[in-house]
């Protein structure tokens, strides 16, 4: 939820930190991050709970790594723009 409000946030609260088709990139981005974890929240959790039932080791979670790859890069991009701004 806090992805899509950071996609949100970055359109509507602040338009003059970059040019119209940088926001939307971003947004873009930090909108199919938000509902691609969502989505895959719930499959993660319905994995563990068949793994923990049959007493099988838990899955790999390769989301967190996934979801740092693409989250880290877009702070690091709002921040950058955030300094240019003032």
């Amino acid at each position: 939820m806090a992805i899509l409000a950071g996609a949100v946030a970055v359109d509507q609260l602040t338009p003059q930190i970059a040019p119209s088709p940088v926001r939307i990139f971003l947004c873009l981005v930090l909108a199919v991050v938000g509902s691609t974890l969502a989505l895959e929240a719930y499959r993660r959790w319905s994995l563990q709970e068949q793994a923990m039932r049959q007493k099988q080791e838990l899955p790999h979670a390769w989301l967190l790594m996934a979801m740092t790859v693409v989250v880290a890069p877009a702070g690091a991009i709002v921040a950058i723009l955030i300094l240019l701004v003032r």
